[in-house]
């Protein structure tokens, strides 16, 4: 079977500029719907988020727009608190866009991102208005890890290294090929 025939021509065309010399093996394009949903948990936490920064940060605003004008000297101080709060809360509120753009971002992301594995290395492609690519070579890969579903789809898992976190714990360097259609099929690939 073919690497091509799941693929759309502009991922074809894609993958076989980026492979010149080199033979596929497999390629593949992450499920954006699975991505999507991956990502919702985040959009779940964002709603309470959103409604109690929202309406902090529209108090903030509310309050500094309207009702009479002072009737005393203001001091700098204060326009300084006021211009700080309404800094702090706004942060907060964007946060909580970029909570509710999640899923979609990440959705977006996935229709743009193709999988490719050569006989020389796994490369992660995702267009758009910039072309990103991430190559892992061959002889890098420490360890494979699939999580399959019973459909045949999954993700795969590959260990490229062991570093340190914040704290000094040791962590593992990966890369996933996520919510493929054939996992195991991509892990053969690697192997």
């Amino acid at each position: 079977m073919s690497w091509k025939t799941a693929l759309p021509p502009e991922a074809i065309a894609t993958i076989e500029a980026e492979t010149q010399g080199a033979t596929v093996r497999w390629a593949g394009k992450p499920d954006a719907g699975r991505a999507f949903r991956y990502g919702f948990a985040i959009y779940t936490m964002g709603i309470p988020w959103s409604a109690l920064t929202f309406t902090l940060f529209g108090f903030l605003v509310a309050a500094v727009f309207s009702g009479n004008p002072p009737n005393r000297a203001v001091h700098n101080f204060e326009y300084l608190a006021v211009g700080a709060a309404l800094i702090f809360t706004g942060a907060f509120a964007a946060v909580g866009v970029a909570m509710l753009a999640t899923p979609f971002y990440v959705w977006w992301k996935a229709r743009r991102t193709v999988y490719a594995i050569t006989d020389k290395r796994i490369l992660t492609i995702v267009t758009g208005h910039t072309m990103e690519v991430s190559a892992i070579s061959g002889d890098k890969i420490l360890k494979l890890e699939r999580k399959e579903k019973r459909d045949g789809s999954g993700t795969l898992k590959i260990v490229t290294g062991y570093g340190k976190d914040s704290d000094g714990d040791r962590v593992e360097e990966t890369t996933e090929l996520f919510g493929v259609a054939d996992v195991r099929r991509a892990e053969r690939a690697v192997e």
